[in-house]
């Protein structure tokens, strides 16, 4: 898939995971934020290109949101940063799994004697992100209750992104042409 423009949002939100994480507040730990900023720099460029900046901004700031309101729902505390950052990586993946489901990404294979580059579907990588970010949840020495919160949010981050691509890019198809293009509607 071709690029239109730089992903500049995505490495914007790349930079303040990590700044985040820096500051201490991002649960998981370390492998935690490196799947998440994995998951934004593979999959948010296609996602930013698709939505277009302004309304890749408007669902990443939804996903943080919709973490937060759920860790609030199970009313378990836990860090606001913590879980806003989780829920802008999260929104991406399902935004990603909306637009874009049948596609592949490339994967490199290295063995002992030999490396190659595999298509592998786009699904299987983000069913090992979401598997890998459970799994870190049950091995974080939190209470119990406190990682459901954040998983919880997790998942109500990707639905979030599930319902909201399809519109949000139909809408920048609607404005002008092409997905993510800024132009104003029909002239009169």
């Amino acid at each position: 898939m071709s690029r239109r423009r730089f992903p500049l949002i995505t490495l914007v939100s790349i930079a303040l995971g990590a700044g985040v994480w820096l500051g201490g507040l991002l649960h998981g730990g370390l492998l935690a934020l490196l799947l998440s900023l994995a998951a934004l720099l593979i999959f948010g460029q296609s996602v930013e290109d698709a939505l277009g900046r302004a309304r890749y901004v408007l669902l990443m700031a939804a996903g943080a949101l919709v973490a937060l309101v759920a860790q609030m729902a199970t009313g378990q505390p836990h860090g606001a940063a913590t879980l806003a950052c989780a829920g802008v990586a999260a929104v991406v993946v399902g935004a990603y799994i909306a637009l874009h489901r049948r596609a592949r990404v490339y994967a490199v294979l290295f063995a002992p004697l030999f490396s190659s580059v595999l298509a592998i579907p786009a699904l299987l990588v983000l069913a090992a992100w979401i598997g890998a970010q459970v799994a870190i949840g049950l091995g974080v020495d939190e209470p119990l209750a406190s990682i459901g919160a954040a998983w919880f949010a997790h998942l109500a981050a990707i639905v979030a992104g599930l319902l909201a691509a399809r519109p949000l890019a139909r809408a920048g198809r609607d404005r002008g042409g092409r997905a993510g293009s800024a132009a104003a509607g029909p002239a009169v």
